[in-house]
């Protein structure tokens, strides 16, 4: 039988560190299927259903009892939606950054499966959350589900790291390929791409393509105005190839894109 959806917000109070925003149970179609910008950061527990969660381009799989984390600033709906329910807190404080890096969260590694026992826990204290006590219920229920993660250090996704923080921090070397990563970081290029795929969801080309675009954006706004500059500045040796990625890509070529944003 489907509950109705529950949704209880937070008091204000002071401790501006660590506060917690809303503590929900949502089963509403409509809401679950609208795309959103998350204004919080937030934790999900999957109660039912399958489906997909999406978070900007990441799409992952629903499966009951997994913990996922979605942060400020990501839009997020769920697509292919068959009877899905969850709960989810929002919070926000200075020391969010400090417990997703205790817990190794990122985008990368946001989704924290078999945790179904915490169901029952989630539910029970949302039911008793009342205004004098539900800060305390939705941060004791939050960082309690914390707790319950261990830091996944193992070596392939120590790999991933090392990968996707190598071409966030490289991307503009125009000889960046797999390959000299491989031979950067003594690992076999198949191997690494494997690795990669299954952590970020795309293939190595496609993500060093998408964040190069996206600082060419940034250049563009930011006032660069010279598209072979801005190719360079990006790791693209051909300013012809990058012109036409771009236009694939944004629906506009760059001298277009450009000239919109000079009123040209």
């Amino acid at each position: 039988m489907k509950k109705d959806n529950i949704c209880k917000f937070v008091t204000a109070y002071k401790n501006e560190n660590f506060k917690t925003i809303n503590f929900i149970y949502e089963t509403d179609v409509n809401t679950i299927s609208n795309k959103i910008t998350l204004t919080n950061d937030v934790l999900i527990l999957t109660v039912s259903g399958t489906g997909e969660f999406n978070f900007d381009d990441q799409k992952i799989s629903i499966s009951v009892g997994q913990l996922v984390f979605g942060f400020e600033g990501e839009t997020f709906c769920v697509t292919n939606n068959v009877d899905v329910e969850y709960l989810y807190i929002s919070f926000s404080g200075n020391r969010t950054e400090e417990l997703f890096k205790r817990f190794n969260i990122n985008k990368f590694n946001r989704v924290f499966k078999n945790q179904q026992g915490l169901i029952p826990f989630w539910t029970d204290s949302l039911t008793r959350a009342e205004k004098d006590n539900i800060d305390l219920l939705a941060e004791g229920v939050l960082l309690y589900s914390l707790s319950k993660l261990k830091k996944y250090n193992t070596v392939k996704e120590d790999v991933a790291y090392q990968l996707i923080g190598y071409v966030d921090k490289n991307f503009d070397d125009v000889d960046l390929s797999l390959q000299k990563l491989a031979d950067t970081l003594s690992y076999n290029a198949k191997y690494l791409s494997v690795v990669f795929k299954k952590k970020t969801g795309v293939g190595f080309v496609e993500y060093l393509k998408n964040i190069r675009l996206k600082h060419a954006v940034f250049l563009i706004e930011q006032g660069v105005n010279s598209v072979k500059n801005i190719a360079y500045l990006c790791g693209f040796k051909d300013s012809m190839y990058f012109s036409k990625v771009f236009k694939q890509d944004l629906g506009v070529s760059p001298k277009e894109y450009i000239d919109k944003q000079f009123g040209c």
